[in-house]
Parts: structure tokens; C-alpha cells; sequence
């Protein structure tokens, strides 16, 4: 059983409502797996940084311009952003392509296990940033297809077992 795109369709708007219903005008996410669960993709950061930024209304994606051409297929995003990577010039560090999108924002969410980098940078700008778990939450809560796909994974276990 494959996850549809209703099921990543219903896991953002799940989200952005709570976004919507929390004090945070901003949700920034950085964890492979939490990129996973909201997109479908599937890949390995290394040292880069892959930064899915979530509002109420609209989820942007930065990522490193070498891996552009290959992520330009990931669904359920509202724009796709690269940044170059050292020795990157001013005005192309992922820090200046974050910025922008941050401006009208005072109020950050960020994962329990974001890189200090980034708080460091949000700090620095002199942003509100809290540890949000809103996805973490929302994860605890298994959709009708995510029970489907646990059964299906169960009755595998339960033959290799045998």
C-alpha cells in the first residue's frame, strides 16, 4: 500500500490548523523524518540543511541548489528555494534565503531537534523562538491510512515470524 497525496494533503492541513490555533505565526522544520511524513520525500541531508518552513496558509522548502533538479517533484509544498553552499557568497547562505520569509513573523515554532545554527541565527535577529511539538502531536494520532499501513506491516511481521 502506497501513502497517497491525500494523506500528505490531510497531514498539512491538519498542521496549518494547528499553526492557525497556536501562538506561533511560523513553524520551522528541519528533521528527515518530519520532512517525510508532510511531503513523501525521502532522502539524506549530510551536513546540509533542508529547511521546510510552514505557515497557516503556505509551506516553502529550502534546500541546497545542488539538489534542486532532483527535488522539484516534491508534492504539497507552495514553493521550492535553493541556497548555495560553501563557499557561498552573501546573499545565497541558506541563512539569507530563510530571512526574507521570516520578516513579518515575530513568533517562531521550531523542532525539539533543529540545529542550534538556527536558533542561534533567529536569536541573533532578536525573534521569539520556541520548541514547538505541534507535528510530534499531531504524529501521535494515527489517520485511517496509517492504521492500514501498521496491519499491513503487522500480518509481514507475523509471517516472517512464522
Amino acid at each position: 500500500m502506497k501513502i497517497e497525496n491525500t494523506e500528505y494533503d490531510l497531514r498539512k492541513r491538519i498542521l496549518q490548523d494547528a499553526i492557525r490555533s497556536s501562538s506561533i505565526g511560523v513553524f520551522i522544520i528541519t528533521e528527515e523524518e518530519s520532512i517525510y511524513y508532510l511531503t513523501g520525500l525521502s532522502y539524506k541531508s549530510l551536513e546540509r540543511l533542508f529547511i521546510l518552513v510552514v505557515w497557516s496558509d503556505r509551506i516553502i522548502f529550502i534546500v541546497p541548489k545542488m539538489e534542486l533538479a532532483h527535488l522539484s517533484h516534491v508534492k504539497n509544498i507552495d514553493a521550492l528555494v535553493s541556497y548555495s553552499e560553501y563557499p557561498a557568497k552573501i546573499g545565497e547562505r541558506w541563512s539569507d534565503v530563510l530571512m526574507p520569509f521570516l520578516e513579518k513573523n515575530n513568533q517562531i515554532g521550531l523542532e525539539s531537534k533543529s540545529p542550534f545554527e538556527i536558533a542561534e541565527l533567529l536569536q541573533e535577529k532578536n525573534y521569539s523562538i520556541s520548541k514547538c511539538d505541534l507535528l510530534d502531536q499531531q504524529r501521535w494520532i494515527k489517520s485511517t491510512t496509517e492504521i492500514e499501513l501498521i496491519r499491513i506491516a503487522a500480518k509481514y511481521c507475523e509471517r516472517a515470524m512464522s
